[in-house]
């Protein structure tokens, strides 16, 4: 059904965490609107890897769960149709997000580790998020990275206990950023707007590039 840019479906609806698969023409912004829907929709991402195929097309697995059990599990088409409006900006997703999550919104410690470990295929850079987890931290940290200016081509999503690790292998302006100067104040500035957007208290935690 990629005739509305767009396919979902559930694998496994039946499981306790099913899996989610997600087909849509790649652009900048499909991550943020498919992490701002599933938030939208009780939806927390326990593990997910994402990737653009070679033909512009983001084929993407989310293994997700209910974050309210007691909440019925939403159907693939009304997720469809949420984020085929949140792609073509029909809907204002990051008003809807800050309303669904502000009866959340807690204090997480200090907790919030921002780095750029080596990409071993030289294509990407790569920076990684860790923090404690909280409704909506992947759409926040998505959202951050591309008010920086990063074009996300591969994501490894995963959240452990109550802790969100993420990996995101992004571009600037089709390229890796390769040059210090530059990767040392975007790794600081994600760090300032991520620590504000999430509610984590500024800490002791070292700057870690």
């Amino acid at each position: 059904r990629l005739t509305t840019g767009a396919a979902v479906e559930f694998l496994d609806p039946d499981d306790a965490a099913p899996r989610l698969v997600v087909v849509a023409t790649d652009k900048i912004g499909v991550l943020r609107a498919i992490s701002g829907v599933l938030t939208l929709h009780n939806l927390e991402v326990l593990d997910a890897r994402l990737q653009t195929r070679d033909d512009g097309v983001a084929c993407d697995t989310f293994h997700v769960r209910r974050m309210l059990p007691n909440v019925a599990l939403p159907s693939a088409e009304a997720l469809l149709d949420d984020l085929v409006a949140a792609l073509d900006g029909s809907t204002d997703l990051a008003s809807q997000v800050a309303a669904k999550t502000a009866p959340y919104r807690r204090s997480v410690g200090d907790q919030l580790i921002v780095r750029t470990p080596t990409d071993p295929t030289l294509r990407y850079t790569a920076i990684e998020v860790r923090c404690s987890d909280q409704p909506g931290a992947l759409f926040h940290i998505v959202e951050e990275l591309y008010a920086a200016g990063l074009d996300i081509r591969m994501a490894r999503i995963d959240t452990r206990g109550d802790e969100v690790r993420d990996l995101f292998y992004v571009l600037r302006d089709g390229e890796p950023i390769r040059d210090v100067n530059e990767i040392q104040p975007l790794i600081a500035g994600l760090r300032r707007s991520l620590r504000q957007r999430l509610g984590i208290q500024p800490g002791s935690n070292p700057p870690l590039i």
